[in-house]
């Protein structure tokens, strides 16, 4: 059955001499496979259409049953040039490119997860600054997607205000599996979880309910970039089967490697 959708290209790989398996994930269908026949041919049609990253519209010879399907076409829609060719940007699109493929199974549906991908990876092309609060941010809204999203607004055991009568330089502890955290008196009470300081656990808050458009008006310290990614990383790998393969959290903070140790006694 041909059939025709939007995707972005997650990533490629070599086939025998010409040809190019391709994953790619999509509006109408969520994850599939392809094999791109003559790809890698001096004069072949694909071009540069699939490169990772790149927002393609797509036509497959899709064969049901099978996780390997045929390219028929793939024309570019866009190609986020800027992206590529600034590091930081690049490395920024491919955490998130790596952390959809090991959070998806294959044809799972989910076009709000489409269109967050496609929407944050011209947010990436065309941020000016502070480009790695969109891969922060592009977690959280995927983790809500999936029904996960954590709690940074009330103390997870008692309901109240997280940050009444404290400072930034005051800590909360964050359970892993209630997804929240929990407020000073409570942390007193229960003592379990490892700590982010207020003042990550209220960067945190704002990115939550921010607009796509005002994340990168958020300044991370490399101190709170270390907090929020481990808890980040580590709060996507306990809900999310598959995501502890991902390559982008291979090696991680010393704080996510703190955080796995306390979850786990």
């Amino acid at each position: 059955m041909i059939v025709k959708t939007e995707a972005v290209v997650v990533k490629s790989m070599r086939y025998r001499e010409t040809s190019k398996i391709v994953t790619f994930y999509t509006e109408k269908f969520g994850k599939i496979k392809g094999i791109a026949k003559g790809a890698r041919a001096p004069k072949s049609k694909f071009g540069a259409a699939l490169e990772p990253m790149t927002h393609v519209g797509l036509v497959i010879y899709k064969r049901e049953g099978r996780e390997l399907h045929t390219v028929s076409d793939c024309d570019i829609i866009r190609y986020f040039p800027r992206l590529r060719s600034d590091l930081d940007k690049l490395s920024v699109g491919f955490a998130v490119l790596d952390f959809l493929d090991a959070a998806m199974h294959d044809e799972e549906r989910n076009e709000k997860v489409y269109h967050l991908l496609v929407d944050t990876l011209g947010a990436i092309e065309t941020a000016t600054k502070n480009v790695e609060s969109l891969l922060y941010w592009y977690r959280l809204q995927f983790l809500d997607f999936m029904g996960f999203k954590p709690n940074f607004q009330t103390c997870i055991r008692c309901k109240k205000p997280l940050f009444g009568n404290v400072s930034d330089n005051d800590t909360l502890p964050f359970e892993v599996r209630r997804g929240g955290f929990l407020c000073l008196e409570c942390s007193r009470r229960f003592p379990k979880g490892q700590s982010v300081s207020v003042k990550t656990a209220k960067i945190l808050q704002e990115l939550c309910r921010c607009r796509l458009s005002e994340v990168t008006t958020f300044e991370v310290s490399d101190v709170s970039k270390r907090e929020v990614e481990g808890l980040l990383k580590w709060y996507a790998r306990f809900h999310l089967a598959g995501t502890e393969k991902s390559r982008a959290d291979r090696v991680l903070p010393k704080f996510a490697v703190g955080f796995q140790k306390a979850v786990r006694t």
